[in-house]
């Protein structure tokens, strides 16, 4: 099927976009920051990043699947006998040099972190027919993907390099989605657990910003009545001098 998609690559459709609903929250959730939540953190992919689990859980998963090696394989029978195919022409694309602009590993670990946190990968497939092939990555986030009434996929890009619209038909365009709720677009998984992102965000800029305005903890403290005035002092020296320094305020 990858094969068959890959040799049927042909010209670009029009450039006209039809059927496309203006009030889509896909065109201008991002714009804005992101999905709203009851945290008050608008989150979307770019921001769920900031909170540390999810970056460390996104690169562990992109660096893995990086550093493993894809090879393009031919079956040889029926009983699931297979061989790399190393006389085809796409070979060494999938497994040297996806795309001339980047490394191998890069290639694969941007397709994974879009397709974690975004629920799409997405590649424009480039090939003369003779010698040039190569899968070139589409933003998601600047893709938008229609469902024609033919029952196939038109894929409507803004290239963030040219500032142009484009449109590829489905034969064109290498899609890997994550799970989808209508078949033909990945849901990002960022956008779908924003609560617990936002919770986690939340967390994080209150201490933070705890931090940053040189707050000590909070404490209260009632000496017994019997206590004399310069006992009393005494006390309140000592809980001073165990609370941890202020950085800001000593430099001052």
């Amino acid at each position: 099927m990858f094969l068959d998609m890959l040799e049927r690559a042909g010209t670009h459709a029009s450039v006209e976009w039809h059927n496309m609903d203006p009030l889509d929250p896909s065109w201008y959730t991002e714009a804005i920051g992101g999905a709203s939540s009851f945290a008050g953190f608008p989150i979307n992919p770019d921001t769920s990043l900031r909170v540390s689990t999810v970056f460390a859980c996104n690169s562990l998963i992109a660096e893995c699947i990086a550093s493993m090696p894809c090879d393009l394989m031919r079956r040889t029978d029926d009983k699931g006998g297979k061989e790399k195919a190393k006389d085809h022409r796409w070979y060494r694309t999938i497994r040297r040099n996806p795309f001339q602009g980047m490394t191998s590993m890069d290639w694969y670990g941007d397709g994974q972190m879009n397709l974690g946190l975004r629920g799409n990968a997405m590649f424009h497939i480039e090939d003369d027919g003779v010698r040039h092939t190569s899968l070139r990555p589409l933003q998601p986030a600047f893709t938008n993907v229609e469902h024609l009434a033919t029952g196939r996929k038109r894929f409507n890009y803004w290239n963030p390099d040219t500032g142009k619209d484009v449109t590829y038909q489905q034969d064109e365009v290498l899609h890997v989605r994550d799970l989808s709720l209508n078949g033909f677009s990945g849901n990002a998984r960022a956008t779908l657990a924003r609560e617990a992102i936002a919770v986690a965000a939340a967390g994080e800029a209150f201490v933070g910003g705890f931090f940053k305005n040189d707050e000590p903890p909070p404490a209260t403290s009632r000496p017994p009545e019997t206590w004399t005035s310069r006992r009393v002092e005494g006390l309140g020296i000592f809980i001073r001098s165990r609370l941890p320094a202020r950085p800001s305020r000593a430099l001052a």
